[in-house]
């Protein structure tokens, strides 16, 4: 049976794009359908159509300041945007905006705020598409919360379901968060496959670069990293490690809070003590040891009992920067 769209197609009232996915009304009855509008309807569709592209900017400037840690003035504009699609009542994109709400929150370390956003999301999805996989796929960061909080049966299931999606951005999800999941597990050997497979699926994506969600890029390649250091693939994860380096995040002390750990383990591996004991120091006195993965990761906690410890100097951002890129050679 056909669609609604094919049919549509067969009879040229629709244009498809293949290359880029989409349907397109023809110009000649989008001008009909153009005349038939009032004044007053025409300027209401003008008015509904520029703030559609406002809200844009305002969720593209929200992951600017993210990626600049200012979290004050992201909350600002993705509290515009949210205000603006809700106005003009796209509830598709509204739930986009809470998504990043809750992508906020999880950056920020506050786990539960990012669980209830998260599992908002999915819940809307759910229930007006009935379809579990879209609501996976858009409350994406849910896994790595679940698996940061401990709950690592949610996160496996969660990982099981977005990988039945097969683009690059779900796999990469997937195995992210069961990169995430198998850190807190009672086993005594890390499957190298898991950063293997994440490592394999990012470099399938040439779009990361120009990618509108930075913060999914950030959470796998994070993911990726500690996956290397997991399973003591030192050269591969001094490479990620220069890697993350190069993309800014060691500029921004709420990335180093994510990095440290792994970076931690990594210098003890290499035999590295004197940037150990300066790393140990930092996870102690930072906001990362809320996190249920950190605690529960044998290797970081035999590194932070082995290297710990109070020291008399004050870690800037710029000083565990150095240590870090001292740590990628």
């Amino acid at each position: 049976r056909l669609s609604h769209l094919q049919v549509l197609v067969i009879k040229s009232l629709v244009n498809h794009q293949a290359a880029q996915q989409r349907y397109t009304l023809h110009d000649i009855y989008r001008q009909y359908a153009y005349e038939k509008l009032s004044a007053d309807e025409a300027q209401a569709l003008r008015s509904a159509h520029t703030q559609y592209y406002i809200s844009l900017v305002l969720r593209g400037l929200t992951y600017a300041a993210l990626r600049l840690s200012d979290r004050a003035q992201a909350h600002i504009y993705m509290q515009e945007s949210l205000r603006l699609r809700i106005h003009i009542g796209d509830a598709i994109r509204d739930y986009e905006t809470l998504a990043l709400r809750g992508e906020l929150a999880l950056m920020t370390g506050d786990l539960a705020a990012a669980h209830k956003e998260m599992r908002a999301v999915e819940t809307y999805f759910k229930t007006n598409f009935n379809n579990p996989l879209m609501a996976v796929y858009r409350a994406f960061a849910l896994g790595w919360v679940l698996a940061f909080m401990g709950d690592r049966p949610a996160a496996t299931r969660f990982a099981d379901q977005v990988q039945q999606i097969t683009s690059d951005p779900a796999q990469c999800t997937a195995w992210g968060v069961r990169i995430m999941v198998a850190l807190g597990a009672d086993e005594p050997a890390f499957d190298e496959a898991l950063p293997e497979m994440l490592a394999m699926h990012m470099d399938n994506i040439p779009f990361w670069h120009s990618t509108l969600n930075p913060d999914l890029y950030f959470l796998c390649s994070f993911s990726l990293f500690l996956g290397w250091v997991a399973c003591q693939k030192t050269a591969a994860a001094r490479a990620q490690l220069a890697w993350l380096d190069r993309q800014g995040y060691f500029g921004h002390s709420d990335m180093l809070i994510w990095i440290v750990p792994g970076a931690l383990v990594l210098a003890a591996q290499l035999g590295h003590d004197a940037e150990a004991r300066r790393l140990a120091h930092f996870y102690q006195t930072s906001a990362t040891q809320q996190h249920g993965w950190t605690r529960s990761w044998r290797a970081l906690q035999t590194a932070v009992v082995a290297f710990g410890g109070e020291e008399a100097e004050a870690f800037s951002v710029e000083a565990v920067a150095t240590v870090l890129r001292h740590l990628a050679g």
